[in-house]
């Protein structure tokens, strides 16, 4: 098994647009509890459950349902090790509505104790009528857009897994807790999020 507690982990999100075009979020991840499970396959199985159901599950209503989860990746910075890619289900549930463009999308930004240094997640394109005339987000999609940030705050997980997620830079070796977090009140532009490539 390559992950052990105390590890950090660079974990990959993945959605399809109606079936094809992929988008990606990334989080850092400080493993707190392995929760028992005894191989890196269980590991990711525990954490692509532990996430759709404490994380993305505030903000799937704001998703529209053509948006599929497909798997989630990850690395384990601390080791340089691979683990196993994993299938979750964290499909967008807002029916009837259009989604943005895929590039148009939630911004949650994350502050700590170290100043200049600022996690930040783009989130899956949202739905098209959560995006109102005077250019802000509709309420219900900037009160689910909150709920998720805070949820960033705080250990996710269950009896099986339990993690937080950190301010890093890329090699996992400087890390932090965010002690902030915030939702930019309008739509924000991920620019190498276009069609037909991850991002």
């Amino acid at each position: 098994m390559i992950a052990a507690a105390g590890d950090i982990l660079r974990v990959a999100c993945e959605w399809l647009i109606d079936g094809t075009d992929q988008i990606v979020n990334v989080h850092t991840l400080h493993l707190l509890d392995l929760g028992g499970a005894t191989s890196d396959a269980e590991l990711m199985d525990m954490i692509g459950v532990a996430l759709a159901d404490e994380l993305y599950d505030t903000i799937l209503s704001t998703m529209a349902d053509n948006i599929t989860s497909t798997l989630i990746r990850a690395i384990d910075l601390s080791v340089g090790g691979v683990l196993p890619p994993a299938e979750w289900s964290a499909d967008g549930t807002g029916s009837a509505s259009e989604v943005l463009p895929h590039q148009v999308t939630g911004l949650v930004f994350l502050n700590g104790s170290q100043p200049r240094r600022q996690g930040r997640t783009y989130l899956p394109p949202l739905k098209e009528d959560d995006s109102t005339d005077t250019g802000l987000w509709s309420l219900a999609a900037y009160n689910a857009m909150l709920n998720f940030a805070a949820t960033l705050l705080d250990p996710i997980g269950t009896v099986d897994v339990q993690f937080e997620r950190v301010i890093s830079n890329a090699a996992g070796s400087s890390w932090f807790l965010p002690t902030q977090a915030g939702v930019s009140a309008s739509p924000r532009t991920q620019r190498r999020r276009t069609l037909g490539r991850g991002a």
